[in-house]
């Protein structure tokens, strides 16, 4: 009769410490690194899911326009016969343009696929094209020039300094003249303000960005 209690009891203790084992397995924490690598993960495809979203609506919204102007408000050439011009193209637009110029040169998929991710990730507010002329080589270099974008409500959304490039000489007038572009990273809606900052003049120049919807 011991010998069976003492059996029972064994098997018993045995089936215990077996439980206790098990719940010991269980509760361990998961690894550290792997958790954190699943919520990188996890973050990674709810940015990429939300900017697709976003691109859906700025799509939908694009095709509702047919172009955008640009209106001068302010800002004044310190000097006779220098120039500044700003045209706007948004990113549905340069899209478009790299499509057209895509089959035309026959692009391979691949070259078509990277050029539209590019301006996607660099230029999803669109792109502000600035002409100048100006009488010395040196105010017509772009680094004499930053590109300040702001909502309607006059807050800045982005701003972009030039890089220096020097001008062409000039041809057919007096004037040195280039050309830049900012490549805007941020969303904005329109009606929007361009403000062009030349280091060389008093004051900014100062331009609307208006859609024309179809």
């Amino acid at each position: 009769m011991k010998t069976n209690k003492l059996m029972l009891f064994a098997a018993c203790t045995a089936v215990l410490v077996s439980c206790n084992k098990n719940e010991k397995t269980t509760d361990a924490p998961a690894d550290p690194a792997a958790a954190k690598e699943a919520a990188a993960k996890d973050s990674i495809q709810k940015a990429e899911k939300a900017e697709l979203e976003l691109f859906k609506k700025d799509s939908i919204d694009a095709s509702q326009i047919k172009g955008y102007t640009v209106k001068k408000i302010s800002g004044k050439q310190k000097y006779s016969g220098e120039k500044t011009s700003v045209k706007y193209v948004s990113l549905a637009q340069q899209i478009e343009i790299i499509k057209k110029t895509s089959e035309k040169e026959m692009w391979a998929k691949e070259k078509l696929d990277g050029m539209i991710a590019e301006y996607k990730k660099f230029a999803v507010g669109g792109i502000v094209d600035l002409e100048i002329e100006r009488s010395t080589i040196e105010s017509a270099n772009n680094k004499m020039f930053t590109v300040i974008i702001k909502d309607s409500n006059d807050n800045e959304v982005y701003r972009e300094e030039l890089e220096s490039d020097v001008p062409n000489v000039p041809s057919g007038s007096d004037n040195w003249w280039n050309s830049g572009s900012a490549f805007i990273a941020k969303r904005v809606e329109t009606p929007f303000y361009i403000y062009v900052v030349d280091k060389m003049e008093d004051a900014p120049f100062k331009y609307e960005v208006t859609a024309i919807r179809k």
